[in-house]
């Protein structure tokens, strides 16, 4: 079975999906042919779970943040070429956006250069432990038939964050909005579940957009 699969049936049977809260200017309308990334330090909740899994990366996780992301954004919108850097939070202001439910906080980036068409900003980057409601089985039935299903919480590693689009020549806000991916896990977290969450984030961040 393909990764894209096993990861719908994850989505679908172990913790469910939720929409992801994005806004996109409707003027956007072409995709781009380049795209530069550039995002704060992602805190990392469970430090001992990051050096079980990826011990490599422990004291520059944000490499291998990057490169996951490089990737699978590469894969997802084919034909346009993706770079990025991490940058200091001090570099990053913040806008209001309006979205369902209130208004949000933008991450905004005004030292954009001349080396891609749009940049994507990320802030506000943690991933770690958390528990997410899904629908659990009970166990057998009567005569063996299948048990009822109930609500419960079921542990997953979380990728979440916020997020913004930008014309790197005007200056525009193209689209904004805030996401959270979670890999449901059993009985520990493993390396395929880091892999996995940023690959759903990868996808999320792409949604709505003319890059999807």
């Amino acid at each position: 079975m393909k990764m894209y699969s096993m990861l719908a049936l994850a989505c679908a049977f172990l913790i469910g999906c939720a929409a992801p809260r994005v806004v996109v200017d409707p003027s956007w309308k072409e995709k781009p042919a380049s795209v530069k990334v550039v995002f704060t330090e992602p805190f990392v909740a469970n430090p001992e779970d990051l050096q079980d899994d990826l011990p490599d990366y422990v004291d520059h996780f944000q490499d291998w943040y990057l490169d996951q992301l490089l990737t699978n954004l590469a894969k997802f919108a084919k034909g346009v070429k993706f770079s990025g850097e991490m940058i200091s939070r001090d570099k990053v202001k913040y806008e209001s956006g309006a979205m369902e439910g209130g208004n949000v906080k933008v991450p905004k980036y005004d030292s954009m250069q001349g080396d891609a068409d749009i940049y994507l900003v990320m802030d506000d980057l943690w991933i770690g432990r958390t528990e997410v409601q899904s629908t659990c089985s009970t166990g057998m039935g009567a005569a063996g038939g299948a048990g009822m299903s109930a609500s419960c919480m079921t542990p997953a590693l979380a990728n979440k964050g916020s997020f913004a689009y930008y014309d790197a020549k005007t200056g525009k806000r193209l689209a904004y909005g805030d996401f959270q991916e979670n890999m449901g896990f059993t009985f520990g977290v493993s390396a395929n579940d880091w892999k996995n969450v940023l690959y759903m984030t990868s996808q999320t961040l792409l949604k709505k957009t003319p890059l999807q």
